[in-house]
């Protein structure tokens, strides 16, 4: 299994927030163009290709139940198969 790094996680929960890329880059003093490479590292790993697919994936453990796991990712849920 591979899992998200912290700052992945970090770039993650504000991507999940709703946050434009310009924020999170200013929010963790990062570069626009670093916080693309965590999204697409995020993406990658994760199995999806775009934000929408992102609230589509956690929703869904929401909705099937406490035991799938959080409907929010926090660092337990993060970890995805390679």
């Amino acid at each position: 299994m591979e899992e998200l790094t912290d700052r992945e996680k970090e770039v993650l929960d504000l991507l999940y927030a709703g946050d434009k890329y310009s924020d999170i880059a200013e929010k963790l003093f990062l570069s626009l163009a670093t916080v693309k490479t965590h999204v697409s590292h995020i993406y990658q790993k994760l199995n999806i290709r775009r934000r929408s697919e992102l609230y589509v994936k956690f929703n869904r453990r929401k909705q099937e139940g406490e035991n799938r796991g959080p409907a929010v990712p926090t660092s337990n849920s993060l970890k995805v198969k390679s």
